[in-house]
């Protein structure tokens, strides 16, 4: 009897480690996106790749940032709490994660991703080459028609 006990606190004790393992990893793999519906984890990794094309998070960009996030949002997020959101977010730069960003999405939904990168892009009140060059690689990705991407991108920025 005192034998079967010790197995069975054994197994407990093996089987809460093992859940405690699944747990952890679980966390280690969670993207700091994944608080938001897909969509919107997509509009912020377009936004903080737009925002890294120049090699600087500048304010005008974080500020533009930080307004879109929390109007997504269902909490009220803090300056540095968007500003670590966006440095921790990988940027999308080949084809293939750009065509990823579009995958599943509604043409509109397409659409405002464009429009808030764009918007990003121009927060500090122009579009440098390096990130027109990064929206018409977007807009190719999400295979975007030519109409709407030329409309977006003769508007002025912010």
């Amino acid at each position: 009897m005192a034998y079967q006990l010790e197995i069975a606190a054994i197994l407990t004790a093996a089987a809460l480690l093992g859940l405690r393992f699944v747990i952890v990893r679980k966390l280690q793999k969670k993207q700091i996106t994944d608080n938001f519906p897909v969509a919107h984890q997509r509009l912020i990794i377009a936004m903080a790749s737009a925002a890294n094309t120049d090699g600087a998070l500048d304010p005008a960009e974080l500020d533009t940032i930080h307004e879109m996030i929390n109007r997504l949002s269902w909490r009220e997020y803090s300056s540095d709490e968007v500003r670590d959101l966006i440095l921790a977010t990988k940027p999308v730069q080949t084809k293939s994660q750009l065509a990823k960003l579009g995958k599943g999405l509604l043409a509109t939904q397409k659409l405002a991703i464009l429009k808030a990168a764009h918007a990003v892009a121009g927060a500090d009140g122009k579009v440098c080459n390096a990130e027109n060059g990064f929206l018409n690689r977007l807009a190719t990705g999400l295979k975007l028609p030519n109409g709407d991407v030329q409309a977006v991108l003769a508007r002025h920025p912010a």
